[in-house]
């Protein structure tokens, strides 16, 4: 692969002043230019977007019970 991270950067940039979506396929067409494949359906994301907390990320507790609902203690009023 001859594409630099710069290379990708501008490009990236370029796009996302137009279309954010454009950028993958920016990208893309810039990896087969440089390979010197003809681009195929660069609109189609190989990928599903993946939903939810991100992968690697500390996996934190989202609801803590409260200490007055735990049970052998009354709520104080």
């Amino acid at each position: 692969m001859n594409t630099t991270k710069y290379q990708v950067l501008v490009a990236c940039i370029k796009a996302q002043e137009q279309e954010h979506k454009k950028c993958k396929s920016v990208i893309k067409e810039l990896k087969a230019k440089s390979n010197g494949i003809k681009v195929v359906n660069a609109s189609e994301p190989r990928e599903p977007k993946r939903r939810g907390r991100p992968s690697g990320g500390p996996a934190t507790i989202t609801k803590r019970p409260y200490r007055s609902h735990r049970p052998g203690t009354m709520p104080s009023l």
